[in-house]
């Protein structure tokens, strides 16, 4: 009986909070910290940021701009087709990892097993191979704009990789890519 008319309690308060509706409840409080987090950023930056930091009011202004430009909307869609892309190979990847038929059929055909390896070694590979050029081209480029001596290194020194940072941010990839070959060529019986 007190379970009962606590429920109804509860579906009643529901009901009212939901007709109230407008910026009650939890929506005011959110609004006032995303004003008082982006009056603070807007501080900050003006106080102490060099100059190369983004300020809110500027990316406020800059917004019509940037989303009219073609540059930006051909972008957009390239990272939208990058996004259904990977999305499609995350399910696939996720069907083959989770469905039992799909693992007994992988474990019956080595050859299949083998080239999935071959493949997921090859992204490895080409992606170790893609950030290690970036990380020397970023490196080259740091050591150019000193020569010239025209910019302060405060706005191209941010962009040079150290070793570790590269080699860290390479293993987000190729670690994931080796379990997945242990995973095809190895399969748990």
């Amino acid at each position: 009986m007190a379970e009962q008319a606590l429920s109804t309690a509860v579906v009643a308060d529901q009901k009212a909070q939901s007709a109230s509706g407008g910026l009650s409840g939890a929506w005011l409080p959110r609004l006032i910290t995303g004003f008082v987090i982006l009056l603070s950023w807007e501080i900050v930056v003006r106080a102490f940021a060099p100059a190369y930091v983004a300020k809110p009011t500027g990316v406020i202004l800059a917004i019509p701009k940037v989303l009219t430009e073609p540059a930006f909307l051909q972008a957009l869609g390239s990272t939208l087709v990058a996004v259904a892309e990977g999305l499609a190979i995350t399910i696939v990847i996720g069907w083959i990892i989770h469905d039992d038929t799909t693992r007994a059929y992988l474990a019956a055909h080595s050859g299949l097993r083998y080239s999935g390896a071959a493949v997921v070694l090859m992204t490895a590979v080409s992606y170790t191979w893609l950030s290690s050029t970036i990380m020397t081209i970023l490196r080259r480029l740091d050591s150019q704009l000193r020569e010239l001596d025209h910019f302060p290194p405060t706005y191209y020194e941010f962009r040079r990789l150290s070793p570790f940072l590269g080699i860290l941010l390479m293993s987000f990839v190729d670690a994931p890519c080796l379990l997945v070959i242990l995973y095809l060529l190895f399969p748990a019986a």
